[in-house]
């Protein structure tokens, strides 16, 4: 995923500390500069992903692919991305294969899904 560093992701900028304990221990929380994050029950993710038309559960992850008009709007839709991911201070891994933008959220630091994950979700869907 990111190339930022050991025990960071898509969920914390390069200049974030590393969570104590590494990638989040056995507690199923992390603490980093933003707060602390709980992972998500099966139950939660289940309820969440409901509330989150267009995102898909694959593993520790939910992601969605975004058809724009062409390489020009796909662009412009991930820079409304990044502002809001930089505003929320939670980033997601992106691709971009022409007019397909695929965006992927997990709180890396806790180790999987956490209700930042979702609330990105929703805000990114309401560019798309």
């Amino acid at each position: 995923m990111g190339s930022s560093g050991v025990g960071r992701g898509a969920a914390e900028p390069a200049g974030a500390p590393a969570a104590p304990g590494g990638l989040g221990g056995d507690s199923g929380t992390s603490e980093w500069y933003a707060g602390r994050m709980e992972l998500l029950t099966d139950d939660q993710i289940t309820a969440e992903l409901s509330e989150t038309p267009g995102w898909t559960l694959a593993g520790n992850e939910i992601s969605r692919t975004v058809e724009r008009r062409d390489f020009k709007d796909a662009m412009i839709f991930v820079g409304g991305v990044a502002f809001l991911a930089e505003e929320a201070n939670h980033h997601p891994d992106i691709l971009i294969q022409w007019n397909k933008v695929t965006l992927t959220l997990s709180t890396h630091s806790a180790g999987g899904l956490t209700a930042a994950d979702f609330s990105m979700a929703r805000l990114i869907s309401g560019l798309a």
